[in-house]
């Protein structure tokens, strides 16, 4: 409790969206502070959270992986469980749950499955389960329970051919109130009714595309406020700030070095095996250290997205110190979409955290030279009276508007001619025709 002289700050989530000719990209803000980055290119979709009935190619059954191709040629890894049936030339439906990373492709999981920041919607099982992190058997649980059975139960009715549905409680949904688990729960299974109708049960390919840009922030952020600048048609200056922050953002999370409050630094090196993180107390008290650490390190893991083993190697201290360190290291990690968890310490001291691998990075997944297109791109969308155009690109960015880039040039209403120089490194707009 505060008293009447006390202002307190109240954070709101928001997940502001631009949309831009062969480009979607979005940024959820806690408060002023971007946490989290998405971006789906035309040329190259975010697949995550796509669900696709697959022919398996192969199975390497000691290392309980399965390899499929999507019907556009995409190869998946799959991970099998205990209880996953998988044979070479079988038809199965997998969901893609993480992106490419080093030399692997995307990486699924047998089964239909919407993932969302606190429930995970299982077409064509039934029941209601829950984190063992959770209570099982308090008095709220079981209403809760009750209220998630019932709008199921209500779902059922529209799946195809009556098909049950099931539901996951991450660990999340802990902290959730029941109304906001209610709504959780429906927009799950919205979006896969949307595309239950469609489906054909014999049919290799697509069966749900993840939802597209809005949906697949809607899962990580239930509860946050959406703000669509396109829709909104807000200033040209706003898509301008939205720019500047998202490749701030962009920016911040490939930094090798983080300064941290009170004068230390957390160095951030990633290897084909894991991410280590190095503490150091630099200019400032290891008390210091103590204290901005556990934040920082639950943020850079979420904005670069960050996955698998993360050893982090934390300055010796007395084992209170320590406890308190890793309790908050715990509670910065709670309720993030991911659900790191900590593992434990090494003989040598080294606090060991293991994350699921999440979406593709910005700019891995887009590619160098159409990154720099596509921001010229959006400069003449956002210029209407521009009649003109003319940008100044490589050979190599020429190439790719002459092919995988061709749809976002297409998406402009008016055409743009270009000037191709082996001197461009950045596309660069042209000014000419009226504006």
């Amino acid at each position: 409790m505060t008293d009447a002289s006390t202002t307190q700050r109240i954070i709101i989530d928001r997940i502001v969206i631009d949309r831009a000719p062969g480009q979607n990209r979005a940024m959820l803000l806690h408060g002023d502070t971007v946490v989290e980055l998405l971006a789906d290119y035309w040329h190259a979709p975010n697949r995550i959270g796509s669900i696709h009935r697959v022919r398996i190619d192969r199975v390497i059954a000691d290392q309980n992986r399965a390899y499929a191709s999507l019907d556009d040629g995409t190869s998946v890894s799959v991970r099998l469980g205990k209880s996953d049936q998988a044979e070479a030339g079988a038809t199965r439906v997998v969901t893609i749950v993480a992106g490419p990373r080093e030399s692997k492709g995307w990486q699924a999981v047998m089964g239909p499955r919407i993932i969302s920041a606190n429930l995970v919607l299982l077409p064509g099982q039934q029941g209601i389960s829950r984190s063992r992190a959770m209570a099982s058997d308090d008095k709220d649980v079981v209403e809760t329970d009750a209220m998630l059975k019932g709008i199921l139960a209500d779902a059922q009715y529209d799946s195809p051919g009556d098909a049950p549905l099931a539901l996951i409680l991450r660990r999340g949904a802990a902290d959730q109130t029941m109304a906001a688990l209610g709504d959780e729960c429906r927009v799950l299974v919205n979006d896969w009714l949307k595309a239950a109708p469609g489906i054909d049960p014999d049919a290799v390919g697509m069966i749900y595309d993840g939802g597209g840009i809005v949906a697949q922030a809607r899962r990580i952020a239930p509860r946050a406020a959406i703000i669509d600048l396109v829709a909104m048609d807000v200033a040209d200056a706003s898509h301008d700030d939205f720019d500047m922050q998202f490749d701030a953002a962009l920016n911040a999370a490939r930094q090798p070095s983080v300064p941290l409050a009170g004068g230390g630094v957390m160095w951030v090196t990633p290897t084909r095996a894991l991410t280590a993180i190095d503490l150091d107390s630099g200019t400032g008290s290891l008390a210091a250290l103590f204290a901005a650490a556990p934040a920082a390190i639950a943020h850079r893991l979420r904005l670069d997205q960050i996955g698998g083993l993360v050893a982090v190697d934390v300055p010796r201290a007395q084992p209170k110190r320590m406890r308190v360190f890793t309790e908050a290291l715990a509670a910065a990690f709670a309720n993030q979409p991911r659900t790191p968890e900590i593992l434990g310490r090494t003989r040598g001291g080294v606090l060991e955290c293991r994350l699921a691998y999440g979406h593709p990075f910005p700019t891995d997944l887009a590619g160098p030279h159409a990154i720099s297109v596509l921001a010229v791109l959006r400069q003449i969308a956002r210029r209407p009276m521009l009649t003109a155009p003319t940008i100044a690109v490589s050979p190599d960015m020429a190439e790719w508007l002459g092919g995988t880039g061709a749809a976002a040039l297409q998406a402009l209403d008016r055409p743009v001619a270009r000037v191709v120089s082996s001197d461009v490194t950045l596309a660069s707009l042209i000014e000419t025709g009226h504006d």
